[in-house]
């Protein structure tokens, strides 16, 4: 019946068998009332120290227009390594880098193509599984400077094992200045073929065309990067679910709250709910949320001011929108991908409220450039992109 469970037993009789010690299993089976969605979850080993390691982010583009397909980057040895979880997940997904996995049961190395991620996620959507991940709520707290995220899961058979809830939160187009945040790309020049984005995610970037290292502002990025997990435990959390045997029903958890400084900007932000089997490390199921809590970054729940641009792409010309909560002297400034400043527009007075600024960009070369609008020792930029 529908939510018991039973044992299959099994036995096997060989005329001739010197061993009949092997002849015979047992094994646990469950009953399901109903076999719930399946989401399959893929981790890639990253870094930006990688040269391969673009193909491995192209991969995980390719793989975002599947939409029971939640793409995980783990990072290794950059700004952007969550210690807990590079230290573990090669236990799960083995291999060199960039190498990626489904469920922690399958692994790949891609091709350009997507096929290696594409083909395990075709061997996995179909495995039955036990449960669903749902009603998953992921609040940024402004008073607290933190994210709560809480889940539901349904059961749809009494199942036995040691299975967790487990969380992670990450972040799309993180870009940031310095040495440490540059992309190795051993596709500059063309030599090794074109490793490009799928038209539509970062303007079809191509990193055969890009330069070695390549500043992330030239490819949109860095996306689907792991910034947190909870518990700093890849099995996820112990005692989130109950042990030995997990009733038929629903089963609610709430995580240990992250601080909002972890991320660059709530906006790009998910949360990534799982079922962990702890035993083995496989994922059952997961689902996904966006952060929500006032719809914008950290840095405007912060700021007394809230920039945007437009049009964006710009041409020769761009609208600076400045949303200030009270009258200030701003300073604004136009700097390129290394920090120089290539235009200089110079102090203004704003006032309460909705601002505009015109910007005159008819000198810019094609390319992506940093706005940045100084309070005392606040500064808040937007990024801008100049095509012609």
């Amino acid at each position: 019946l529908a939510g018991n469970s039973y044992s299959l037993d099994v036995r096997v009789t060989i005329p001739g068998d010197a061993d009949s010690t092997n002849n015979h299993l047992i094994a646990p089976t469950y009953a399901l009332d109903t076999i719930p969605k399946k989401y399959v979850v893929g981790e890639e080993k990253t870094g930006t120290w990688c040269g391969w390691c673009p193909r491995g982010a192209v991969n995980l583009a390719i793989m975002e227009s599947v939409p029971e397909f939640i793409g995980i980057g783990v990072h290794n040895r950059d700004p952007m390594t969550v210690n807990s979880y590079d230290g573990e997940i090669g236990k799960y997904v083995p291999g060199g880098y960039p190498t990626g996995g489904v469920d922690r049961v399958a692994t790949g190395n891609f091709l350009s193509t997507g096929e290696d991620f594409m083909s395990m996620f075709n061997n996995r959507i179909n495995a039955p599984v036990p449960c669903d991940v749902k009603n998953i709520t992921a609040v940024y707290n402004p008073s607290s400077n933190d994210i709560t995220v809480s889940a539901d899961s349904e059961w749809y058979g009494s199942i036995y094992g040691d299975y967790r809830f487990s969380c992670i939160i990450v972040e799309d187009n993180i870009i940031e200045l310095g040495t440490l945040w540059l992309q190795d790309n051993y596709y500059a020049g063309g030599g090794s073929g074109t490793m490009a984005f799928p038209a539509g995610i970062n303007n079809g970037y191509d990193f055969s065309t890009g330069a070695d290292p390549e500043d992330p502002a030239q490819f949109g990025g860095y996306d689907h990067v792991a910034r947190s997990l909870s518990s700093n435990n890849v099995l996820g959390d112990l005692g989130s679910l109950p042990s030995d045997l997990i009733p038929l029903g629903i089963h609610s958890y709430t995580f240990a709250s992250v601080p909002s400084n972890l991320f660059s900007n709530l906006n790009n932000c998910h949360a990534i709910v799982m079922i962990v089997n702890s035993k083995t490390g496989e994922i059952l199921n997961a689902n996904k949320v966006a952060i929500t809590g006032g719809g914008v970054s950290v840095e405007e729940y912060e700021s007394k001011l809230e920039l945007n641009l437009f049009p964006n792409p710009a041409g020769d010309k761009v609208n600076l929108s400045i949303n200030s909560k009270s009258a200030e002297e701003v300073v604004v400034t136009v700097r390129d991908v290394v920090g120089n400043v290539v235009l200089l527009p110079g102090s203004r007075k704003i006032e309460k409220g909705a601002n505009f600024i015109i910007i005159n960009s008819s000198n810019l070369a094609s390319g992506v450039y940093f706005i940045n609008v100084t309070l005392g020792d606040e500064m808040v930029t937007k990024m801008l992109s100049v095509a012609r």
